[in-house]
Protein backbone atom coordinates (compact mmCIF):
# COMPACT_ATOMS: atom_id res chain seq x y z
CA UNK A 1 0.00 0.00 0.00
CA UNK A 2 2.83 2.36 0.92
CA UNK A 3 6.58 2.07 1.38
CA UNK A 4 6.39 0.85 4.98
CA UNK A 5 2.84 -0.52 5.36
CA UNK A 6 1.49 -3.49 3.41
CA UNK A 7 -2.06 -4.72 3.07
CA UNK A 8 -1.03 -7.93 4.83
CA UNK A 9 0.15 -5.91 7.84
CA UNK A 10 -3.09 -3.90 7.96
CA UNK A 11 -5.31 -7.01 7.97
CA UNK A 12 -3.15 -9.38 10.07
CA UNK A 13 -4.80 -10.79 13.19
CA UNK A 14 -3.72 -13.56 15.54
CA UNK A 15 -7.33 -13.88 16.71
CA UNK A 16 -8.52 -14.34 13.12
CA UNK A 17 -5.88 -17.02 12.55
CA UNK A 18 -6.76 -18.87 15.77
CA UNK A 19 -10.51 -18.76 15.09
CA UNK A 20 -10.34 -19.38 11.34
CA UNK A 21 -11.86 -15.99 10.50
CA UNK A 22 -11.20 -14.69 6.99
CA UNK A 23 -10.36 -11.04 7.61
CA UNK A 24 -10.56 -9.91 3.98
CA UNK A 25 -11.62 -6.32 3.21
CA UNK A 26 -14.06 -5.57 0.41
CA UNK A 27 -13.41 -3.04 -2.33
CA UNK A 28 -15.32 -0.40 -0.35
CA UNK A 29 -12.76 -0.68 2.48
CA UNK A 30 -9.62 -0.55 0.31
CA UNK A 31 -9.68 3.23 -0.22
CA UNK A 32 -9.94 3.71 3.54
CA UNK A 33 -7.05 1.32 4.13
CA UNK A 34 -4.97 3.28 1.62
CA UNK A 35 -5.71 6.51 3.52
CA UNK A 36 -4.81 4.79 6.79
CA UNK A 37 -1.49 3.51 5.39
CA UNK A 38 -0.67 7.01 4.12
CA UNK A 39 -1.51 8.45 7.55
CA UNK A 40 0.76 5.90 9.22
CA UNK A 41 3.56 6.98 6.86
CA UNK A 42 3.06 10.58 8.03
CA UNK A 43 3.32 9.44 11.65
CA UNK A 44 6.47 7.46 10.89
CA UNK A 45 8.01 10.49 9.20
CA UNK A 46 7.07 12.76 12.13
CA UNK A 47 8.79 10.52 14.68
CA UNK A 48 12.07 10.37 12.79
CA UNK A 49 11.38 7.43 10.49
CA UNK A 50 11.25 5.04 13.44
CA UNK A 51 9.39 1.79 12.78
CA UNK A 52 5.68 1.89 13.59
CA UNK A 53 4.20 -1.52 14.43
CA UNK A 54 0.55 -2.16 13.58
CA UNK A 55 -1.06 -4.29 16.28
CA UNK A 56 -4.52 -4.18 14.72
CA UNK A 57 -5.84 -2.63 11.54
CA UNK A 58 -8.88 -3.65 9.52
CA UNK A 59 -11.37 -5.96 11.25
CA UNK A 60 -14.23 -7.69 9.46
CA UNK A 61 -17.46 -7.77 11.50
CA UNK A 62 -16.86 -11.35 12.69
CA UNK A 63 -13.34 -10.50 13.91
CA UNK A 64 -14.47 -7.26 15.54
CA UNK A 65 -17.12 -9.21 17.47
CA UNK A 66 -14.61 -11.92 18.43
CA UNK A 67 -12.25 -9.42 20.03
CA UNK A 68 -15.01 -7.43 21.73
CA UNK A 69 -14.66 -4.34 19.54
CA UNK A 70 -17.32 -1.65 19.63
CA UNK A 71 -20.09 -1.89 17.02
CA UNK A 72 -19.18 1.44 15.40
CA UNK A 73 -15.40 0.83 15.36
CA UNK A 74 -13.50 2.61 12.61
CA UNK A 75 -11.48 -0.62 12.30
CA UNK A 76 -14.55 -2.09 10.53
CA UNK A 77 -14.18 0.54 7.82
CA UNK A 78 -10.41 0.28 7.44
CA UNK A 79 -10.04 3.76 8.91
CA UNK A 80 -8.10 2.84 12.06
CA UNK A 81 -4.97 1.15 13.34
CA UNK A 82 -3.66 0.37 16.80
CA UNK A 83 0.07 1.08 16.87
CA UNK A 84 3.23 1.21 18.95
CA UNK A 85 6.67 2.56 18.14
CA UNK A 86 9.07 1.18 20.77
CA UNK A 87 12.09 2.75 19.08
CA UNK A 88 10.51 6.17 19.54
CA UNK A 89 9.21 5.96 23.08
CA UNK A 90 6.41 4.74 25.28
CA UNK A 91 2.73 4.88 24.38
CA UNK A 92 2.14 8.09 26.34
CA UNK A 93 4.92 9.89 24.45
CA UNK A 94 3.76 8.57 21.07
CA UNK A 95 0.11 9.50 21.72
CA UNK A 96 1.15 12.95 22.90
CA UNK A 97 3.23 13.71 19.81
CA UNK A 98 0.48 12.47 17.50
CA UNK A 99 -2.13 14.50 19.38
CA UNK A 100 -0.04 17.69 19.22
CA UNK A 101 0.30 17.21 15.46
CA UNK A 102 -3.18 15.84 14.74
CA UNK A 103 -4.11 18.54 12.26
CA UNK A 104 -0.91 18.22 10.19
CA UNK A 105 -1.19 14.40 10.28
CA UNK A 106 -4.84 14.37 9.20
CA UNK A 107 -5.83 12.47 12.36
CA UNK A 108 -9.49 11.91 13.04
CA UNK A 109 -8.94 10.39 16.49
CA UNK A 110 -5.95 9.45 18.61
CA UNK A 111 -6.66 7.39 21.71
CA UNK A 112 -4.15 6.26 24.30
CA UNK A 113 -5.47 2.81 25.24
CA UNK A 114 -4.72 0.14 27.83
CA UNK A 115 -6.42 -3.22 28.30
CA UNK A 116 -7.11 -5.12 31.53
CA UNK A 117 -3.88 -7.10 31.12
CA UNK A 118 -1.87 -3.87 31.10
CA UNK A 119 -0.95 -3.81 27.39
CA UNK A 120 -0.88 -0.30 25.93
CA UNK A 121 -1.15 1.06 22.41
CA UNK A 122 -2.19 4.13 20.45
CA UNK A 123 -5.35 4.00 18.35
CA UNK A 124 -5.21 6.34 15.35
CA UNK A 125 -7.91 6.85 12.76
CA UNK A 126 -8.17 8.72 9.49
CA UNK A 127 -11.20 9.86 7.52
CA UNK A 128 -11.94 12.41 4.79
CA UNK A 129 -13.05 15.12 7.23
CA UNK A 130 -10.85 14.56 10.28
CA UNK A 131 -12.01 15.94 13.62
CA UNK A 132 -8.58 15.98 15.34
CA UNK A 133 -9.87 14.40 18.57
CA UNK A 134 -7.69 13.09 21.42
CA UNK A 135 -8.73 10.74 24.22
CA UNK A 136 -7.37 8.48 26.91
CA UNK A 137 -9.28 5.25 27.54
CA UNK A 138 -9.30 4.51 31.25
CA UNK A 139 -11.60 2.43 33.46
CA UNK A 140 -14.09 1.89 30.66
CA UNK A 141 -14.36 5.60 29.84
CA UNK A 142 -13.01 7.87 27.14
CA UNK A 143 -11.48 10.93 28.79
CA UNK A 144 -10.70 14.00 26.69
CA UNK A 145 -7.00 14.54 26.00
CA UNK A 146 -3.87 12.41 26.36
CA UNK A 147 -3.60 11.91 30.10
CA UNK A 148 -0.77 10.49 32.21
Amino acid sequence: MTEHFSLDELIASQTAEKKGIKNIPGDDVMAHLQRTAEGLERIRSLIGNVSVHVLSGYRCPELNKAIGGVKNSQHLLGQAADIVAPGFGDVHTLAGVISMNAKALGIDKVIKEKNLEGSEWVHVSFRLNPRHLSFTYRDGKYLKGILA
